[in-house]
């Protein structure tokens, strides 16, 4: 089903200003059931043109799920499953918005870890979502890639019965402001600064949106917004680093993180 962006606005609690830049499109399931998602569903819808999906082989439709309210439900029949999503025009990027995940009664609590990577900037965003048996949880993503990026979104069940976990109500947008796609932007000015590495420093492990430095959007503000943040803060001050924007003593922990940081990936 195709929601216009202003219908979208609505139901997504949106600003209205985001979307005057971007077409958005809400997809709410088919009307069959057991049979399979067609590969392309969701491709050159009215609202976006130049985006094309690719569903994997294991993506069921299912017209009359638990607790939902209409249009029928996308049902995740395996533990693993994926969505690629590809632009055609290399001036436009993809935003991947929204999704609600629903659990059947009966499948027990329900632990899927998600993840959309880009095929320029690799992993752009991850999570953990726990669903309790029976009950619908909103999945807000808001992950965007470079212009002309494919994005593809991937789901890993970890608990629960994988017949009963179903997706639904996936929005997604071909963005027009190439604000939204910075990555490590956390003030969404159109640039990676000080501003975003204070505004990291100031909700380090409290932090839980973008707003507050979760430029990885996994949910918590932790080391792994700082490495974007420094990463992405040369692309955006000619080649200097972060640390050497700072002053004594505050550099000094910069350095200090950076080492924690490289210890971490060493070990894992």
């Amino acid at each position: 089903m195709l929601i216009n962006p202003e219908k979208l606005c609505i139901l997504l609690a949106a600003s209205c200003i985001s979307l005057q830049a971007s077409a958005g499109t809400l997809l709410t399931g088919l009307e069959e059931t057991n049979v399979a998602v067609p590969a392309d569903h969701g491709s050159n819808l009215a609202e976006t043109p130049t985006i094309s999906l690719t569903w994997d082989e294991n993506w069921d439709q299912y017209a009359d799920w638990l607790n939902d309210t209409g249009g029928g439900i996308y049902q995740l029949d395996a533990q693993q499953h994926t969505i690629a999503f590809a632009i055609s025009n290399p001036n436009l990027g993809i935003l991947i918005e929204t999704l609600d995940l629903n659990v059947w009664a009966g499948g027990g609590e329900t632990i899927v870890n998600w993840k959309v990577t880009g095929s320029v900037n690799g992993i752009l965003g991850s999570g953990s979502a726990t669903v309790a048996d029976g009950s619908v949880l909103p999945v807000n993503l808001n992950i965007g890639g470079n212009a002309g990026e494919t994005l593809t979104l991937e789901f890993d069940q970890i608990t629960g019965d994988n017949s009963y976990l179903a997706m639904d109500n996936l929005a997604f947008s071909q963005v027009i402001d190439p604000i939204a796609l910075i990555r490590g932007d956390a003030n969404e000015d159109g640039t990676v600064d000080l501003l975003d590495y204070t505004i990291w420093q100031n909700n380090y492990k409290t932090g839980t949106s973008l707003a507050q430095g979760d430029v990885t959007r996994n949910g918590v503000v932790d080391i792994d917004d700082f490495i974007l943040i420094r990463n992405e803060y040369p692309n955006h001050n000619g080649g200097a680093s972060l640390a050497s924007a700072i002053p004594e003593p505050t550099s000094l922990l910069i350095l200090g993180i950076s080492s924690l940081a490289l210890l971490k990936r060493r070990l894992t």
